[in-house]
C-alpha cells in the first residue's frame, strides 16, 4: 500500500487500522475459547454451533463499538466504513480458523487465498484510475470479506441438522481472565499507534507505519 497511496493516506489508513485492530481485540478472547470447545466437539452440529456463536457475539462486540462511536466520530463515512471492515475481517478471520480447528483445512486455505487475491486485485487496479483514500481501501477489504463471509456461512448453514441451544454466560464467566487478557494485550499492541497518531501529522505516522 505505501506504493499505492500518498504518504498522507497511508498514515491515515495506519491510525485506522490501529483503531480497527483495537476493536477487533475486544471479542479475541472469546473468539479463542469459542474456537477451543469447536476443536474438540464430534460432531458438525456442535462444531458449528460453536463457530457461530463466536461470530454473533463479535458481532454484538462490534454493533455497539459502532453506536458508541457515532456519538463521538465526526467523520461518519470513515466510522461506516471502519465498522464494515472490523465485522468482515473478523467475522471471517473466525469462519477461517473455525475452519482450520474442524479440520476442513481444503476449504479454510482456497477461500482464504481466494479473499486476499481478489482483494489485491481491486486495490490495484482502483489505484491505477483514481488516488484511493485510506477509508475507501477499509471499504474495499471490509465489503470483500463480508462477501465471502456470506460464501461460507451458505456452504454449511443447510448442513447443520438442528439448532444448538449454548449458553454464553456461563462460558464468560469461566474464562473471563483468558477474555480480559487477550483485550489488554491488543490494547497494548496499539497504544503505540494511537499516541503516535494524536501527536504527530499523518505524514510522520506513515513513516512509524512502515517502520
Amino acid at each position: 500500500l505505501i506504493r499505492l497511496i500518498p504518504p498522507i493516506q497511508y498514515g491515515q489508513y495506519t491510525s485506522l487500522l490501529a483503531l480497527a485492530t483495537l476493536i477487533i481485540s475486544l471479542g479475541g478472547g472469546i473468539q479463542v475459547v469459542m474456537i477451543r470447545r469447536c476443536a474438540v466437539q464430534q460432531s458438525f452440529d456442535l462444531q458449528w454451533g460453536y463457530i457461530l456463536l463466536s461470530l454473533k457475539f463479535q458481532c454484538f462486540i462490534l454493533m455497539l463499538a459502532a453506536i458508541i462511536g457515532f456519538f463521538f466520530i465526526k467523520d461518519v463515512f470513515s466510522w461506516a466504513g471502519l465498522i464494515l471492515y472490523c465485522i468482515g475481517v473478523s467475522g471471517f478471520t473466525i469462519l477461517c480458523v473455525g475452519h482450520q480447528a474442524i479440520k476442513r483445512l481444503r476449504t479454510y486455505a482456497f477461500i482464504g487465498i481466494a479473499r486476499n487475491l481478489l482483494v489485491i486485485l481491486i486495490i490495484i487496479m482502483l489505484s491505477n484510475f483514481v488516488v484511493l483514500r485510506a477509508v475507501n481501501i477499509f471499504y474495499i477489504i471490509g465489503l470483500i470479506s463480508i462477501g465471502f463471509l456470506v460464501v461460507f456461512l451458505s456452504m454449511y448453514s443447510s448442513k447443520v441438522q438442528k439448532e444448538l441451544n449454548i449458553e454464553l454466560l456461563p462460558i464468560i464467566k469461566e474464562n473471563i481472565s483468558l477474555i480480559v487478557y487477550y483485550a489488554f494485550i491488543g490494547a497494548y499492541t496499539q497504544v503505540d499507534i494511537a499516541l503516535v497518531s494524536y501527536f504527530l501529522p499523518s505524514e510522520q505516522v506513515a513513516i512509524y507505519g512502515v517502520g
